[in-house]
């Protein structure tokens, strides 16, 4: 079974976050992870990544970070109904015009985010254990806990 689990792992382009320990490196390693397998870097850039809260459960082999993290918009994008928010971000925004900037012509796609708006998210990150160390087992941003801006446009 184990190698079967390989092939099929070096037939993925999925990147696989794997680390000794569950805390916020191990979240940090993850998060980045799954922005790099949906292309995120041209869009977002994490800023600080804190940790709010940790459970292991060592007789499950299953452990979860909830992490917060702040990102920062590289290159505008909608944030209501963009696939950029949901993989990147892991949500859609309600684009609060008075925290995001509007090109006058209304509707979803009137509202972007522009470079540098600061976005804080709180996504639970969970891992599984294995022989090597754990695994980051989340593979989406999508959904997260809970989401913030943290200043209005640039």
């Amino acid at each position: 079974m184990r190698s079967i689990y390989f092939l099929l792992f070096l037939d993925s382009t999925m990147v696989v976050a794997q680390t000794r320990d569950v805390n916020v490196d191990a979240a940090r390693q993850c998060i980045a992870s799954i922005q790099q397998n949906y292309g995120c870097k041209s869009w977002v850039s994490i800023q600080a990544v804190r940790q709010i809260d940790r459970r292991v459960v060592q007789a499950q082999g299953a452990a979860i970070v909830i992490a917060e993290m702040d990102l920062k918009v590289l290159q505008g994008f909608d944030g209501a109904a963009s696939p950029a928010a949901q993989h990147c971000t892991g949500t859609y925004w309600d684009m609060d015009p008075t925290k995001v900037r509007s090109n006058g012509q209304g509707g979803v796609f009137g509202s972007y985010f522009l470079v540098g708006q600061l976005l804080r998210v709180q996504k639970q990150v969970e891992f599984q254990k294995f022989d090597s160390g754990w695994r980051c087992a989340t593979t989406d941003l999508y959904p997260i806990l809970k989401s913030s801006y943290l200043n209005n446009h640039p």
